[in-house]
């Protein structure tokens, strides 16, 4: 009997104690990265690395830091990398383009490149602008494709998370890709 209590005990304190811990969030709008959804393809074969750029603004009143950047209703691909670059106007790295990490051999590189974060931890404040740089790699024979969650906190500890008003494919057929893709009611 005694064994028993006990036992019931530690479970009891170690659910609490797991509550403590467990993070709830909730569906946030302070990062903007556009106001109409995308469907973005690349026409590649399987193993490809790609490096995939989205340019987005802290609209919100609160610093916040992001704490998780994930690949979400993915299917065939895996996040190599996720890096925040300071937005310079006309050097975007944003769209789909060959290679992780990028270089200047496949194209132009934002000067500010070198100075580029870990998004995992990054502190962005109200205002700023940056882009999104994420290095993706697809993995099945036939159409990869993902969506990215970013999960941030406020200086308030709420945690929110945010899927990009975007869809990636990397697939050796596009048109198809995109047209099953758009009857599937995705």
């Amino acid at each position: 009997m005694r064994y028993a209590k006990i036992l019931i005990l530690s479970v009891i304190v170690t659910v609490m104690g797991t509550g403590f811990y467990m993070t709830r969030s909730v569906q946030g709008d302070s990062l903007f990265f556009s106001d109409e959804y995308m469907k973005i393809c690349a026409e590649r074969e399987s193993g490809i690395k790609m490096t995939v750029g989205e340019l987005f603004k802290h609209q919100g009143n609160k610093e916040i830091t992001i704490t998780k950047v994930e690949l979400t209703g993915d299917k065939g691909m895996t996040k190599l990398d996720s890096v925040l670059v300071e937005n310079v106007p006309g050097e975007l790295l944003i769209g789909i383009r060959d290679g992780w990490p990028p270089n200047e051999n496949e194209f132009q590189l934002p000067n500010k490149w070198d100075s580029r974060i870990p998004a995992v931890g990054a502190v962005v404040k109200p205002g700023e602008e940056r882009s999104l740089v994420l290095g993706l790699t697809s993995f099945s024979e036939e159409t990869a494709y993902t969506e990215v969650k970013i999960v941030y906190k406020d200086a308030g500890g709420n945690y929110y998370e945010q899927v990009l008003p975007m869809k990636y494919f990397i697939t050796p057929d596009c048109d198809n890709a995109l047209a099953e893709d758009s009857s599937s009611g995705k």
